[in-house]
């Protein structure tokens, strides 16, 4: 067995020395979802890292309870306690002062049974709500949630469409600091749904055209105390943003429904680096039912290629390439992921739960790829045989990767599946390796 192995190295080696890339694949998360996924987040409950998925689902897939929230620990969905009453929209971790928890936010007014207005914590065993939660105005929601210091430490913000929290005056955006809620000056005057922060500024993004009674079109910046625009802004709604570094340094990218970012053509997304906005080549053709871009993710896959940005929405092509919702940007070029989903994203997360950097994508689709996918998807390397980063791409380090495991006794180099590691997993390697794993 030992000689087999040894040939085997100097083979993969001879053959393969700078390696070789393969393209990662769709996959189907469990069961998933009978109705939409509108946000997901990796949260750890002190039992290991998990996905959880928020939306407008009751169930799963399998018709078992989950009430609007659940968690995907790698090979099973599963509830959180008795969940909540209303759709969940967002899903943000946050420490307290007391330990991360996760918390939910949307159009729920009860969470494990007590009264949560549009905002909960779950801390891995039991809801609690954050004060009197968020509330007034017609048909109360929270959309969006963040973590930001404004310099008197991490607190979490909620933006939305609302117009009181903890009982007092906060208009479409809050501040809750572990015991109570706050107003960011006089708010903003159409709902917000996004939040991120960028650059020691809190930046909110929505549907309006006013924050704290200064013009700001559809982009916002907080900087602790007062609200500012940011340039002259967008012509039309922003529905995400995210912190994304292209190789000249961190910038601000926000999508949505919009043409212009700056006053110049800026077809649905755009890049902001704290003085100017730019295009994304010719960005993205806007579907027609929630047109535009819903979701953005910084992802880095573990590939020689590095981190790129993702975005996915309600949109069939970018930069003039076919890709259906979702699409990889990678400082120069648009790409698609296989052929995309056959119906919107909401919402994106990275995880590494299952040994890998994987992408997921939650949403309104029923496939992703080739594949069924009832609402959640999986984007990821997922070759048996890459053991060893640089993922998606097989080289000498998934080589002696191999031969540790097998000296070691690990199951991972059970390639056949017949519960022993012998000749025939030797030369499934082998295989594998010399076609690349497509």
């Amino acid at each position: 067995m030992m000689r087999t192995i040894g040939s085997l190295l100097l083979t993969c080696t001879a053959g393969q020395a700078i390696g070789q890339a393969y393209s990662p694949d769709w996959s189907p998360v469990g069961v998933g979802m009978p109705t939409e996924v509108y946000a997901l987040a990796e949260f750890d409950d002190g039992t290991g890292p998990a996905l959880y998925a928020g939306g407008a689902f009751s169930n799963f897939s399998n018709f078992m309870p989950a009430n609007y929230v659940g968690k995907w620990d790698g090979s099973n969905w599963s509830s959180l306690g008795s969940g909540l009453n209303g759709r969940v929209l967002a899903l943000t971790v946050y420490d307290d002062g007391s330990g991360d928890a996760l918390y939910a936010g949307g159009a729920f007014t009860v969470a494990g049974g007590a009264t949560a207005n549009r905002v909960a914590r779950w801390n891995g065993s039991a809801w609690s709500p954050l004060g009197s939660g968020i509330g007034g105005g017609t048909t109360p929601r929270v959309f969006a949630l963040t973590v930001f210091n404004d310099g008197s430490g991490d607190a979490l913000y909620a933006g939305g469409r609302f117009n009181n929290a903890g009982g007092s005056a906060a208009t479409t955006i809050a501040k809750w600091n572990g015991t109570s809620w706050s107003a960011l000056g006089s708010g903003t005057n159409v709902e917000i749904w996004a939040l991120c922060a960028f650059n020691g500024s809190l930046y909110a993004g929505g549907m309006f055209t006013m924050a704290g009674g200064t013009p700001a079109n559809y982009l916002a910046r907080w900087n602790g105390s007062t609200w500012s625009p940011v340039g002259v802004g967008t012509n039309g709604v922003v529905r995400a943003l995210a912190v994304h570094n292209d190789g000249t340094g961190n910038a601000l990218y926000l999508g949505g429904h919009f043409t212009t970012a700056g006053g110049s053509p800026a077809a649905s997304i755009a890049r902001w680096n704290g003085t100017a906005f730019s295009s994304l080549g010719s960005g993205v053709a806007p579907g027609t039912f929630a047109p535009g871009v819903r979701a953005l993710l910084a992802f880095d896959d573990g590939s020689p290629a590095g981190t790129a940005l993702y975005a996915g929405g309600d949109f069939s092509t970018a930069g003039g390439v076919s890709v259906n919702n979702i699409a990889r940007w990678n400082g120069t070029a648009w790409s698609a992921l296989d052929t995309g989903t056959n119906d919107i994203i909401e919402g994106l997360c990275s995880s590494g739960l299952s040994g890998r950097p994987a992408l997921y994508a939650g949403g309104w689709f029923t496939t992703a790829g080739p594949v069924s996918a009832d609402r959640v998807a999986r984007w990821a390397c997922d070759c048996p045989i890459d053991f060893a980063p640089p993922y998606c791409w097989l080289d000498f380090f998934d080589v002696m990767a191999f031969l540790n495991l097998a000296a070691t006794g690990s199951p991972l180099v059970d390639l056949n599946g017949d519960g022993i590691f012998d000749f025939f997993d030797v030369q499934a390697f082998l295989m594998m390796y010399a076609s690349g794993c497509p």
